[in-house]
């Protein structure tokens, strides 16, 4: 039988020929080269240009944090021990001019693992949604100031 897709005999095996045809088949454009596959890095440089890209979004990361990690331990020496906050509250308290000149929005995560690597704050196991409108209510971490 003959393939309607790239007008040769299937051989009898249309299933087979199906799996197979890339429409070519047969045709003139068939005969043009294939380009050649591209090149594959070698382990060694992999490993180089994955740090070196790491190494830019964690300078990129780094700059937007410390303006950030200097109003958040402001904010925590205003709150009194075991007061429950989230990040929402930092951002708020924060305020836009400090988050306008942010580039790198997924700070928060390590802006408070950083405060809790500090001992500044602990976790308390509970979620509250955002109250922001740009985060959609998804739910943020609990923590208590320590």
């Amino acid at each position: 039988m003959i393939c309607r897709f790239c007008g040769q005999d299937d051989g009898g095996l249309p299933l087979l020929h199906r799996t197979n045809c890339d429409g070519r088949q047969g045709r003139r454009d068939a005969l043009e080269p294939v380009p050649p596959p591209l090149p594959v890095l070698d382990p060694d440089e992999t490993t180089r240009v994955t740090e070196k890209a790491i190494g830019q979004v964690r300078h990129a990361r780094d700059a937007d944090l410390r303006p950030l990690l200097d109003s958040a331990h402001a904010m925590l020496d205003s709150r009194q021990r075991g007061e429950r906050i989230t990040v929402d509250d930092i951002w708020n308290w924060v305020g836009r001019p400090v988050m306008a000149s942010i580039t790198q929005r997924s700070v928060a995560g390590p802006l408070m693992r950083t405060l809790r690597a500090a001992g500044r704050i602990e976790p308390t196991g509970e979620w509250q949604r955002s109250d922001r409108p740009e985060t959609h209510g998804v739910p943020h971490r609990v923590w208590c100031v320590r």
